[in-house]
């Protein structure tokens, strides 16, 4: 099985937070070959000092958000940025951009209102995922780290 990733907020270590699902690379058709999604320490701060109801409220479940967002999407029409939301009682929108060489990073974590996801959905700026049910993605998550990792 593959390791349980955590994350430690007060860390100044660069820490990986996830793998960006092959369902998502397909939908946003992106052009990448490293899975990893990390966080810096500097978007760590970010996030507590910019957006703090958000850190306090939402941060500890940046994992779980990153592995199962309700919609995906390109941000301003821009290959090297993409956006995830999660609906808890707000909604959550994760901020990541890939580098040039292909590393993929958190950026930022913010509130969205609820009228913005609507319009971007409209606009098609936005795309509803659905990732299949949590025993069957655990699976297929640790499947797709092995095939990952043999792949590097």
């Amino acid at each position: 099985m593959g390791k349980k990733i955590s994350i430690d907020k007060s860390s100044n270590q660069t820490q990986l937070v996830g793998y960006l699902r092959n369902e998502i690379i397909e939908q946003l058709k992106l052009n990448i070959t490293n899975k990893e999604i990390i966080i810096y320490p500097g978007a760590i701060k970010h996030i507590k000092e910019r957006h703090p109801y958000a850190f306090k409220k939402y941060f500890h479940r940046l994992i779980e958000m990153i592995n199962r967002p309700d919609y995906i999407g390109i941000a301003h029409y821009d290959n090297h940025k993409i956006e995830f939301i999660k609906t808890y009682k707000d909604n959550i929108l994760i901020a990541l951009k890939i580098e040039e060489d292909s590393h993929i990073f958190v950026s930022s974590m913010y509130i969205i209102e609820e009228t913005v996801v609507e319009k971007r959905i409209e606009t098609g700026r936005l795309y509803k995922i659905n990732l299949g049910s949590l025993q069957g993605e655990k699976r297929n998550q640790y499947k797709n780290i092995k095939k990952y990792k043999s792949n590097s």
